[in-house]
Parts: C-alpha cells; structure tokens; sequence
C-alpha cells in the first residue's frame, strides 16, 4: 500500500468498561515488500526484432525478371523470392553439356585405341612408344572430362543461382530492388526477418548498466498485453554507450515468444536488481529511535493494536531504509507519526472514506 498523507489521524472514540473514551487512531501503513520504486526504476521501453534479419541477394549478375515476395510477406526455407532473366546461363549450360558430351566420346575412342595399341605391342607388332604416347592422349582425355563435368556443374549451378531463394522461415521485411533492374552479383534485393528467434531492444542508462549482465533473466510484455509477462534473458550489451544519449543498447531473447509476436510491436522490459529478492526498503519516517537502535511499528489488523519491532537497517536508497531484519514481507508498517503512538493505541489503518468507517468502527 503506498504511503498517503505524513499524518495521522484522530477518527472516533468509543466508551470502555470504565465509562471512559479510548481514542482510535487512523494511522497511515504500507505493506512490507520488495522495493517498489527500485523495480520502477528498472522499467525500459523495448521494440520487438528478430534476432537475425540477412538480406537476400543474388549469387550472380543480371536484369530481375520477377519478384515474387512483397514487405510484410511470410516466406519458408526454400521459397522463390525473385527470380533473374536466365537465358545467357542456360545457354552456357546447355553450351557446356554438349562440350562435356564430346569430351566423354573422344575420352571413350582414347580408350578404345589403347586396349588395341596393348595388344598389339604384346604381339610384337607396335612399339612400346607408340603405347605410351596412346596412353597420354588417354590421360588427357580423361583430365579433359573431369574439368569439363566441373565446369557444367558450375553452369548448373550459376543456372539455379538465377532464383533467388530464402534461406529460413521469416517475414519480409524490406524489398531493395525491382523487376527490371540490372544487379550485380551480392547486390542486396530484399531482407528477411528470421522468425524462429525473436528478442527485444532496449536502452539502459549508463547509470544502471552495472545491473545488467550476459544472461540475467528479464520480464517482458508487449503493449498489447501489459500485464502478461513473459521470461528472457539478456544476449547482448553494447560494449560503449552511445555517444548522443550516453545509453547503452541491450538485446534480450524470449524464452516462449508467441506465434502471434510481430516484430516492431513495442514492450516493456523490467529488470530487478540482482540479490533483490525479497529484500524490504521502508520509507525513512517510518523507522524510529528506540533503545538505542532503529525500530517500527507493525499494526495487527486482527486486533486493531500496535507491535513494537526493533529492526536492523544495513543501507539507505534515496528517502528509503534498507532493512535487514525486523519487518517481514507483507507486515504492515506505520509510515508516518510514529513517535506520537504508543503500544496501548487501539489504530485502524486510513483508507478513506466509508472503508475507513468501517475499519475504525469494527475495533
């Protein structure tokens, strides 16, 4: 509960046994729990973007005869994206094919001549010469094939390269060139986002980039659903601030992101502190002088009456203590005119109009 007004507040009385009034007071109280301002603090606004966003570009020149995906489209592995006017490749492949087909019959007639060239020089009726020159024309027939099948897969190859196919699942997410436009080989024509990693995009202040580490878990909700949050993890921090906001770029990844998560949405990102768990901060006037060493008061709202807790406070943040020990989660604690109660005060805490009635009246 958020600490209102620094005062406390006189509502009512009601008679006791003795024919006395016993006054009861409205006092001013917050539920002990983790440090919510420090949790504000750690809020960022994010973007949602693909981890992996290549752009798509053609392994060999010429003039884009098609294009086949337009921004915003939903393409798989595989897909044809654009294709290239492939007449000149296929041509050559075709040119090549019949090279290698020719290749292949004079290696076959090489071949042929050799079997008989052996022959004959086993009868005595050739020169072992002539058989070793029949051998070379093989050899370089055969090295002639090889170099020829090479150079027709690579025809085939340059041929199949005319398409432009996405290499993952993605969404496309820029289009960079258009049918009838001439591109050079690795000329960039569009980009896909890969859609299989998502993450999101923030900016921490140089002041808190101590918080921050290589794989700290975060919580992150889109815009379009504030209070679901979702778990990741930091990826990535950028090793220098950047020089105009003097803020640093961080990317943390979604553990589950939804199917339905597009990229651009925009986020929240919250990040606790490391070692915050659980710890209790209360504001200054809430903690008191007593014996010589820092103490509260804790309302018991069963019974209407005050504890007196004696507390060890190990640290200051801004106008809150840090406390160690003493108050538990979820106590509730006075915030305000602590040294005007005492342990025999019947108190109800202040809540504002017909619930604090109730509250008084019920003790």
């Amino acid at each position: 509960m958020a600490t209102a007004l620094a005062t406390v507040c006189l509502f009512g009385c009601r008679g006791k046994a003795d024919g006395t009034q016993r006054e009861i007071k409205l006092v001013i109280v917050e539920a002990a729990g983790e440090d919510p301002a420090g949790d504000d603090r750690r809020l960022y606004a994010a973007v949602v973007k693909p981890r992996i966003e290549a752009v798509q570009s053609f392994r060999v020149a010429g003039r884009i005869a098609a294009r086949l995906a337009d921004v915003g489209d939903r393409v798989r592995a595989g897909q044809v994206l654009a294709k290239l006017d492939a007449t000149d490749w296929a041509l050559n492949a075709q040119a090549l094919r019949g090279q290698l087909a020719s290749a292949v019959a004079q290696r076959d007639s090489a071949r042929a001549d050799l079997a008989r060239y052996d022959d004959l020089t086993a009868q005595k009726l050739m020169s072992p010469a002539e058989l070793d020159r029949q051998q070379h024309a093989v050899n370089a027939a055969n090295a002639q094939v090889s170099a020829l099948t090479a150079a027709a897969r690579a025809a085939h190859n340059k041929l199949g390269y005319s398409q432009l196919r996405a290499d993952a699942d993605g969404v496309v997410t820029q289009v960079i060139a258009e049918p009838g436009q001439v591109v050079s080989e690795g000329a960039p024509v569009v980009a896909v986002a890969r859609t299989a990693e998502r993450e999101v995009e923030f900016s921490v202040p140089e002041q808190n980039r101590g918080d921050l580490r290589i794989g700290q878990p975060v919580q992150i909700a889109v815009s379009w659903a504030p209070d679901t949050w979702m778990e990741g993890r930091v990826r990535w921090i950028a090793p220098a601030a950047d020089q105009a906001t003097r803020a640093f770029q961080v990317r943390a990844s979604l553990n589950a992101p939804p199917a339905t998560l597009g990229f651009g949405v925009t986020a929240t990102v919250r990040i606790l502190k490391e070692g915050a768990s659980g710890r209790i901060t209360l504001p200054i006037a809430a903690v008191f002088e007593h014996n010589s060493s820092g103490a509260v008061w804790i309302l018991e709202l069963t019974s209407g009456t005050l504890r007196l807790s004696p507390v060890t406070v190990s640290g200051l943040e801004g106008n809150r203590y840090v406390i160690a020990a003493g108050v538990k989660p979820g106590d509730l604690v006075v915030t305000a005119g602590v040294h005007r109660l005492t342990a025999s005060d019947r108190v109800a805490p202040y809540a504002g109009g017909e619930r604090a009635t109730a509250l008084a009246v019920n003790h």
